[in-house]
This record gives structure tokens, C-alpha cells and sequence, in this order.
């Protein structure tokens, strides 16, 4: 059995609104183990086979449509791989004036194109992983998460709907589940 997370886009924001509790219920009958969720933010922690992330994100997303009704997009990743993705954010983030996020995507296009934005440096700042994670790293000026270029470019590209992002803070309370 491997550890995973799945990351649930758009939970909670947007008018779905989900209980965690039966977000774990509905993935325990679904077939997953040591289901556990945390925050509110769309964040659940299972056990299962191994097996190609692709499927077990397909896996996660009928579960969800069935017990919830709704298009489901999930992003999946091995609990080791969230731990390396945080162990190697690469900004020093002053939290008081940044936020420092992690992006997370299904289709490395899609996070390329967020690495390709031409970007105000002054505003917000982003990194492609240095290894082959999932991921890409944003710091942005508190206040300026929803209005940056990034964020702009990412509602309206294929990004959109091939990732998700959470605080570093989230990912590294995932981490202590």
C-alpha cells in the first residue's frame, strides 16, 4: 500500500461546497484506506495499491461525481512526492509580505505555461521544479493572489482545469497528517 494525497480543485471556492466528513466517508466506500482529510480546502489523505496516478485520479474523481454530484478534478500525488515538492520550495518567503504557493498539474504542459508567463518579478515570482515533480512554485505579494499575471493567466489557459494550488502552509500540514 502507498500513501497519497489527492488534491481536490476548486472544493469549498466557487459554489461547490463539500464536508470533509463525508468526502472521507464517500472515499472509504469507495475503496481507499486510512482515508483522512484536512482543512477544509479539499485535501485527503488515503492508502491504496500502487498503480498509475492518471488512474487513481480518474478512481478519485468517480468517486466523487457519484457521491457528490458534481465534475470533479483531481489532482494525485504520493505523500513522498508532496514532502519532496515542499522540501524543495525555492523562495525565502518573508509571509508577511509574500504568499508562497505550490502549483500542482496533471499535464506538465500546462505548467510549463505558467513557467513561460512573462511576469512582474516586482509582483510575484515563479520556479519550475528542479526535478521531476509535479509542480511549480509561486511567491506572490500578499494581496495580489487573485489579481497577478499568474493568476489571470492560469483562470483562462488549459491550466486551469490541469491544476490546483495550495499554500505552502497547507502542504506542509498535509505533511504532519
Amino acid at each position: 500500500m502507498v500513501e497519497f494525497v489527492a488534491l481536490l480543485r476548486g472544493v469549498n471556492v466557487g459554489g461547490v461546497n463539500l464536508k470533509m466528513a463525508d468526502v472521507r466517508d464517500a472515499f472509504t466506500e469507495g475503496g481507499f484506506d486510512d482515508v483522512r482529510t484536512v482543512l477544509a480546502s479539499g485535501n485527503v489523505l488515503f492508502r491504496c495499491q500502487s498503480g498509475e496516478l492518471n488512474d487513481i485520479s480518474r478512481r478519485c474523481e468517480e468517486v466523487l461525481r457519484e457521491a457528490f454530484r458534481y465534475q470533479a478534478r483531481v489532482i494525485v500525488v504520493p505523500k513522498a512526492t508532496l514532502a519532496a515538492a515542499v522540501a524543495q520550495y525555492p523562495f525565502d518567503t518573508n509571509e508577511d509580505e509574500r504568499h508562497p504557493y505550490l502549483i500542482f498539474g496533471s499535464d506538465p504542459d500546462a505548467l510549463a505555461e505558467l513557467v513561460a508567463l512573462g511576469l512582474d518579478v516586482d509582483v510575484e515570482r515563479v520556479a519550475e521544479s528542479q526535478s521531476d515533480l509535479p509542480v511549480v512554485y509561486w511567491e506572490v505579494l500578499r494581496g495580489q493572489s487573485v489579481d497577478s499575471g499568474l493568476a489571470k493567466a492560469a483562470a483562462k489557459s488549459s491550466a486551469r482545469v490541469n491544476t490546483t494550488t495550495r499554500n505552502l502552509r497547507t502542504c506542509k500540514k498535509i505533511l504532519l497528517k
